[in-house]
This record gives C-alpha cells, structure tokens and sequence, in this order.
C-alpha cells in the first residue's frame, strides 16, 4: 500500500524501514508463542546470519539509492534491475532489510514483554550484553584488518554511509538503544509522567508522525521543489518547527484518545 500510495520515490522493489516494521507486525503473532528468551536469542541469530546471506545474494559493499531500488544499470534508453530483485532487496539489499534489521524487533519485542511484566533489569543487561558484543566486534575488525568480502570484514566493518550495515554496527545501535530505553524506564530514576506530557504524547504518536513525514518531507517537497533545496541552517529551522507543532498538536489529540491515528487503528486490528 505504501509503494503505491508514493509513487514518486517508492517502487515495488523497495524496502525501507516502514516495510521491515510492516513484516514484523506481521509475523509477532507467531512470535509471542516463542518463549521470552527465545526472541533475543533469535535476533543474535539474525545478525551472525547477515554477512552469509550477503554473500549468498551478491550485495555489494556499497549500496547507492538506485542500487538498494534494484537498478543494476540505467541509461537513457533502457534501465537493468538486478535478477528477483525484490527478494533480495526485502532480504539484504534495501535500505533496512530482514538481515540484519529484524535484530531490533526481536530485541524490541522481547524488551516490551520484560518491561510489561516489570522487569527493566533485563532490558538493561541484554542491552549491555549487545553493545559489548558490537563494539567487540567492531574493534576486532579495525585490529585484524580480514580480507575483503570476507565473513569477518561483512561482520565486523564500520563505514558511513553504513549501507549495508554490518552486525557490528548493528548491534551497536541496538545496543544504545536498549540501555537508552532501561534508564528512562527505571522506576526510581524519575516519578511516572503524566499522560500530557509532551515526552508521553510524542511517543503515543510516534508512528503517526513517522508515516506522516514520509509525504510531509520526500512527497509534497518535490513539486514546490523544497526537495533538497536549503542549507543546513534552513533545513534545521524547518526541522526544529516541525517538531514543535508536532509536539503542540499531539498534546491535543490525546484529549481524544489518538483516534483515527496509526496507533489507534493498530490496537483495533491488533488487541
């Protein structure tokens, strides 16, 4: 439905970060029937998995936009896509693919029930356990120096930009972001916030505000041309007032309850 509802820059080859969120919510209900300490497990599994299918689908060590779009070659007369390019985009190749992405909401997945059953110590420990392991990883990698296009140079490289992102890196950010979450969520670190807050109705919006920028700021840019048109400065000052009317406007529609937003429609699909 995304791709076609944004024609401009989606394509039925590609696969971004709303699309591994899609397949995620996809499959959570045969995940749930796994025990809590599967889940992890299953993600660690995810990330030493990634360098091997890499290999298997041919990915490049660099992936350009067109690239991760499946165009292998493009000329004014004609235009090459890779050979079952959906698949591998969904697989490796795209922008936030299954390997090694699906590690956050496994992660993630597994931190919600810790968390709904009061248990933040878990999130915090799997969260350290990660971000050693990553940067572990990551200092291995710049120490031996492993061949190119080896196991241990997929796994272990670090690189900016960081398509396709490597398990170390990967964990990295998984890592940080899970001992990030286990601080905010100590109960003796801060009192509970209040349902109006603008931290709490931010984040009860969340998803909301992520497909909403998707038109906001790669769709109705373009024909004005704002696409990629302002400075640093500019495009900061945008930035920062949209998150600012973000933050007033989601304040309101909590008096609302968030009805007919993103989050409303996934808990009447999903109780």
């Amino acid at each position: 439905a995304l791709n076609l509802l944004t024609p401009s820059w989606f394509s039925w080859r590609s696969w971004f970060v709303l699309h591994l969120m899609g397949f995620g919510m996809l499959i959570t209900p045969g995940l749930r029937r796994l025990p809590a300490r599967a889940l992890p497990i299953l993600g660690a599994l995810i990330l030493l998995a990634t360098p091997a299918m890499q290999t298997l689908t041919h990915t490049p060590l660099d992936l350009s936009n067109s690239r991760m779009a499946g165009v292998l070659y493009e000329s004014a007369r004609r235009t090459l896509y890779v050979p079952y390019a959906p698949l591998k985009i969904a697989l490796t190749q795209g922008q936030f693919p299954i390997f090694g992405w699906l590690s956050f909401f496994l992660f993630g997945l597994a931190s919600g029930r810790a968390l709904s059953e009061g248990r933040q110590g878990f999130v915090l420990r799997l969260g350290v356990i990660v971000l050693v392991c990553g940067v572990a990883a990551a200092i291995v990698g710049e120490l031996v120096g492993f061949p190119a296009k080896s196991y241990g140079h997929l796994a272990t490289r670090m690189h900016i930009p960081f398509f396709p992102a490597s398990p170390a890196l990967l964990a990295m950010l998984a890592g940080g972001v899970l001992v990030a979450i286990a601080l905010v969520m100590r109960e003796r670190a801060q009192p509970r916030l209040h349902e109006s807050h603008p931290m709490v109705t931010l984040g009860r919006a969340s998803l909301t505000l992520l497909l909403l920028h998707v038109y906001l700021f790669r769709e109705l840019t373009r024909p004005i041309d704002w696409w990629r048109a302002f400075e640093a400065g500019p495009a900061l000052a945008i930035l920062g007032t949209f998150t600012l009317v973000a933050f007033v406007l989601a304040w309101l529609w909590q008096r609302v309850d968030y009805r007919f937003g993103a989050e409303w429609l996934l808990r009447k699909l999903a109780p």
